[in-house]
């Protein structure tokens, strides 16, 4: 492992980040449904802090390891075998949220140990991928271990958090301090020399990984709704949950890949860090969305104890989210005031504000869905209006005139 050429090309990702690609969106899937589920039952504080630690986990472990193996990938039997580990480990993460959230909500001890557990088997696999280049790599041995000291700390702070008895609002500070560790690290550890990833082959596994999370959005909403539809029929709602949910992820899709992302990050791949970060929350936006429209299939299915308001609220919130995150990529990758964008913004804002007034005024269930449907087709429809030939000359400036 002693570093790929990152001007390699026709770079793609391969079967075996695939098949992890769709292991940790299985993760992700599941915590989605716990969040619409605790919702829908009224926990908010612990649905949302539970949800929201387990993606950062599941999102961030699953980015570092694409990078690395960007960066050093062999696809040999070790390789495949840490992949495994990474797959094993998310999902041992995953199932360990509800055990977490039935302890808060009892108001015991935090019970995280499983889901630690799932993290750390997780970054064991790749503290030992980064073993082997520091072995294999003079050029790259410094940055290696580099990586290696900083891992093995934060998997101690996180076994000290989980497995000593901390009263909860300790372990909660314990735990905001580990996770800003793990943000920064990766910065002090590529101060003196950045790895060599693929900047095309990382935006398509950002890509690929994003597609997958939209479409378990999808199949989400598909099954929530088939248990109304299977005890009562189809109703009117019940079709606008489906519409809203296959909308939204296509509206979100269609927005995501305006963005030339390879061929921006090859000529600023500094900002790669702030580009993972904020897939971090792209990824999260996503999947509560999925979890909005869940618990307004509950609320279809006179299943939840949220009112329509509420409902509502969850609802706008998440998709308006993905796509501040993805105009924060854009900004990030094309920095510079951009009017444009903001008038985007500011219009997606209002169809939002919009769906939760007719809730808030007892507006039909089916048209305040049917209203924030429309949040991401706002700038849909402003970039197929408009917007293409003003990112167009934007991204010639930035890399030059494209073939």
């Amino acid at each position: 492992m002693v570093g790929r050429d990152p001007h390699e090309p026709h770079r793609v990702g391969s079967p075996l980040e695939l098949i992890f690609d769709l292991i940790a969106v299985v993760a992700i899937a599941i915590a989605s449904s716990q969040l619409g589920r605790l919702m829908s039952e009224g926990h908010w504080v612990v649905g949302i802090g539970s949800f929201l630690f387990a993606v950062f986990g599941i999102t961030w472990a699953w980015s570092s390891y694409s990078q690395l193996l960007s960066a050093f990938d062999t696809d040999d039997w070790s390789v495949r075998l840490v992949t495994l580990m990474q797959m094993v480990g998310v999902l041992v993460l995953a199932l360990g949220i509800e055990p977490m959230v039935t302890s808060v909500d009892a108001g015991l001890a935090l019970n995280n140990q499983q889901m630690v557990l799932g993290y750390v088997v997780m970054r064991v696999g790749v503290i030992i991928l980064w073993l082997r280049v520091a072995h294999d790599s003079q050029q790259y041995r410094a940055t290696a271990l580099a990586y290696v000291r900083a891992l093995v700390i934060s998997q101690v702070g996180w076994c000290l958090q989980a497995f000593l008895p901390l009263p909860p609002k300790i372990a909660l500070a314990v735990m905001g301090v580990w996770l800003l560790q793990e943000v920064l690290y990766p910065v002090l550890a590529e101060r003196r020399r950045r790895l060599p990833w693929h900047p095309h082959h990382m935006a398509e596994r950002y890509g690929a990984f994003t597609i997958i999370t939209l479409g378990e959005v999808v199949l989400g909403t598909v099954t929530a709704v088939g248990a109304d539809v299977t005890a009562s029929g189809w109703s009117l709602n019940a079709i606008v949950v489906s519409v809203a949910g296959l909308a939204m992820g296509f509206g979100i899709w269609w927005i995501y890949f305006i963005l030339p992302a390879g061929e921006l990050l090859a000529v600023r791949p500094e900002r790669l860090h702030v580009v993972v970060v904020l897939h971090v929350l792209l990824y999260a936006s996503i999947a509560a969305t999925g979890a909005g429209l869940h618990v307004a299939a509950n609320y279809v299915e006179g299943e939840s104890h949220v009112t329509l308001l509420s409902m509502a609220l969850v609802l706008a919130s998440a998709p308006t989210a993905a796509v501040a995150v993805i105009f924060a990529l854009f900004h990030v990758l094309l920095p510079g005031f951009d009017g444009f964008h903001l008038g985007l913004l500011l219009g997606t804002l209002a169809v939002a504000v919009l769906g939760v007034v007719l809730a808030a005024s007892g507006a039909p269930l089916s048209v305040v869905i049917a209203v924030l449907t429309l949040i991401p087709w706002v700038s849909v429809v402003g970039y197929e209006l408009r917007g293409h030939r003003t990112l167009s000359s934007r991204v010639e400036q930035a890399v030059g005139p494209r073939p």
